[in-house]
């Protein structure tokens, strides 16, 4: 399961704010704050994460386990 703290932690690397996030994901921006925010929601919202997470992965960031890594990267 992706955590907020993964999501916000792949942002961030990227040095993305939220709108930038949400429009690589396709997502609607009050979506993307409450991914970040609120793991429930995380767990409700599965189509708007995997569209999150491929945008994500389209850069080569992984989110896996409880952290992420870079593919890719010597």
């Amino acid at each position: 399961m992706v955590t907020p703290a993964q999501l916000r932690a792949a942002r961030a690397f990227l040095g993305w704010n939220m709108e930038r996030a949400a429009t690589e994901a396709g997502i609607h921006r009050r979506t993307m704050v409450r991914l970040e925010n609120d793991a429930s929601y995380v767990e409700r919202q599965p189509a708007s994460l995997k569209r999150l997470v491929e945008a994500y992965r389209a850069r080569r960031i992984l989110l896996e386990g409880e952290g992420l890594s870079i593919s890719g990267h010597c």
